[in-house]
């Protein structure tokens, strides 16, 4: 992708998709370009495993994932991730940690709305995709973001409990509506700060 595919229409589009503005769109391509070291057109995910601000982040590998688009489905009907992301997969990925302005907040549409900050929360701890946090999947999250300052059998009650109250259907995993409905309270717009790869 060169400066020259970033025409008005295909700016505008991304600007209506997103709720970004033209310069932070032309910021998001400068740091994609700068990321497209062998100006491919699209990353994979060492591109993006190798930003030192996703080095540095205990979820850094999960927000990785997060960010390589599902494409399409295999045989047995669950989501296949794929390999590369373009720009316009990119920009619509880092909206969702746009910040969300005061007449935006009630529009469940947009990018960066609670509920798709919420969907991304969520994608990140779903590590098998089939949309279900299951307890192992809980603890995984855990186990990377506190490392050794809590004993795995710690981190197995939390995650015990934290099922134990969002889990309303009784199966012994979280759902999607469940987590949502858990996270309410949460402060989901503080504690996703923006993800700066730029």
């Amino acid at each position: 992708m060169s400066k020259d595919d970033l025409s008005d229409d295909f700016v505008n589009d991304l600007m209506q998709e997103t709720g970004f503005n033209r310069s932070q769109i032309h910021k998001l391509y400068i740091r994609f370009q700068h990321l497209d070291k062998d100006k491919k057109g699209y990353l994979v995910r060492e591109d993006l495993i190798n930003v030192p601000q996703v080095a540095i982040n205990p979820v850094g590998e999960k927000i990785v994932e997060a960010f390589l688009p599902r494409t399409h489905l295999d045989p047995n009907g669950r989501p296949v991730k794929s390999t590369r992301i373009t720009f316009s997969q990119f920009v619509r990925t880092f909206a969702v940690f746009r910040p969300i302005h005061k007449n935006e907040a009630k529009d469940s549409k947009l990018a960066n709305s609670k509920e798709n900050k919420t969907r991304f929360l969520f994608n990140l701890i779903d590590a098998s995709r089939n949309g279900t946090l299951s307890r192992s999947e809980i603890i995984e999250v855990l186990e990377m973001m506190v490392g050794a300052q809590v004993s795995h059998d710690q981190l197995v009650m939390i995650a015990e409990r934290l099922i134990q109250e969002a889990d309303k259907n009784s199966k012994g995993t979280v759902d999607f509506e469940e987590f949502m409905e858990a996270v309410t309270e949460v402060d989901i717009e503080g504690k996703m700060a923006f993800i700066t790869f730029y």
